[in-house]
């Protein structure tokens, strides 16, 4: 998935939120940086995924942000 985003251009970043310790549930946070807005460039994006492992939950984060920036 993040070579999908690099062939679309897109500069990821994926971010834990910590709720695993707490509730033993993975949060991750995907997004990506905006592009030269003052020139009309996009806005960043962003989407979340949630699973019992942070692999499934980066994977669900990244497959909705592919999903909505195709």
């Amino acid at each position: 998935l993040l070579r999908s985003a690099g062939h679309l251009g897109l500069d990821v970043e994926l971010l834990g939120l910590g709720e695993e310790e707490r509730t033993g549930v993975a949060v991750v946070l995907a997004r990506t940086r905006p592009t030269g807005r003052e020139e009309g460039g996009e806005p960043g994006r962003w989407a979340v995924g949630a699973a019992l492992d942070r692999a499934d939950a980066a994977t669900d984060a990244l497959r909705d942000l592919l999903g909505a920036a195709q």
